[in-house]
């Protein structure tokens, strides 16, 4: 059977949302634009505990995260903040980065809980219709958009509350993430966790940088420390965020969100270095890769490594995105060398180059318009 396996960014949400959820350097002006109330008491003014956030964008960047005008790098933020942190090892820095991780997870939490999202006509939805019970999904998305199309929700009550997951589960895809990979899979030991020889493929769904909804124990001297723990419910009465203990050491646990900085330190996680691990399985046993709202930056090493994986079985590589191509007058297309030269310099180098498609969304991707056929 053949294999596919989507790969999507953060354009994938952003376009299934009718535009709604942000991409990564509109995060700030979406918490604005929400009055996230546990972070924001006014269109100007920040909560008191988040004034450093400010402080340390204005200082390091000259610029207010309160102007919207203003084009704020999220990544070049926190990877700033990083390297302040590693060299100084400031306590007051770190509680900036940590004040930006809440920011984030409140931003999506609050976008999360809007029903429009839920639409049948949606990109997510039409997506669901079509995915294969073998094909895989990895995502560098922390919002549950998709997560909770497959069912997030119903899985991790059934097994939280009864201990299994009941029939009805049209796609395996995230049940197979939660029972095989996370922490719920670490307590228990059963015949399938004997060592293997080949690798034998299935559907999975994989987020490589977290999700609002992960959350794990930091206690290093805990039998979890670092096990990861999908939840159910995420914030509780006045929209803010619940807190959770761990069951075993009664610690406060942490939300597992790797920001988009250059060192990403996958390694500090298991549970997220196991992913990658499965998500390399995958990329290699893929027939068809669908790149769907994801851009390459120039510092995602990781990406970059993971895509050469590929295996020469490769027979086609589809990309879902506006920024393939620039439109210049009488709708003739210009290809955007910035957004697709990372790719091209990737699989244009296989031994057997595979078939490279372009769509301009989705929706012309199941329709089968491709963007010279739109355009020309």
């Amino acid at each position: 059977m053949s294999k596919t396996v989507y790969i999507l960014g953060a354009g994938a949400s952003y376009s299934h949302s009718n535009k709604e959820f942000p991409l990564i350097n509109d995060i700030f002006k979406v918490a604005k634009k929400l009055l996230v109330t546990s972070l924001i008491t006014d269109i100007n003014t920040l909560n008191p505990n988040y004034g450093c956030v400010e402080d340390y964008i204005g200082n390091k960047f000259n610029k207010s995260i309160f102007n919207i005008k203003q084009k704020l790098n999220i990544e070049d933020i926190l990877t700033n903040l990083e390297i302040d942190i590693e060299k100084t090892k400031s306590n007051d820095l770190q509680i900036v980065r940590d004040r930006i991780i809440t920011i984030i997870l409140v931003t999506f939490i609050l976008l999360d809980r809007k029903s429009v999202y839920y639409k049948r006509n949606s990109e997510y939805f039409l997506f669901f219709d079509r995915l294969k019970d073998n094909d895989t999904i990895i995502t560098y998305n922390w919002d549950l958009l998709l997560d909770n199309i497959l069912d997030r929700e119903r899985i991790i009550s059934n097994i939280k509350n009864i201990g299994q997951v009941e029939d009805g589960i049209l796609k395996k895809q995230y049940l197979r993430m939660l029972m095989d990979l996370s922490a719920y899979r670490d307590l228990s030991w059963d015949r399938t966790s004997a060592p293997y020889e080949q690798y034998n493929s299935k559907g999975y769904y994989l987020k490589l940088h977290g999700s609002i909804d992960w959350l794990y124990c930091p206690n290093e001297d805990c039998g979890l420390y670092s096990k990861v723990f999908p939840i159910e419910k995420i914030i509780g009465e006045e929209y803010l965020i619940a807190e959770y203990k761990c069951r075993e050491c009664s610690s406060k646990m942490k939300h597992l969100i790797i920001p988009p900085v250059l060192n990403k330190n996958y390694s500090s996680f298991p549970f997220v270095k196991k992913l990658w691990n499965i998500a390399l399985e995958e990329i290699q046993s893929a027939d068809e890769l669908v790149i769907w709202g994801y851009r390459l930056p120039p510092t995602d090493f990781y990406n970059r490594w993971l895509f050469r994986q590929k295996s020469d079985k490769l027979k086609k590589v589809t990309i879902i995105n506006p920024d393939c191509f620039k439109k210049i007058k009488n709708k003739e297309l210009k290809r955007n060398k910035t957004f697709l030269d990372p790719f091209l310099d990737i699989f244009e180098a296989s031994k057997i180059v595979p078939e490279i498609s372009y769509y301009e969304n989705y929706t012309d991707y199941i329709s089968n318009l491709k963007y010279f056929d739109k355009y020309r």
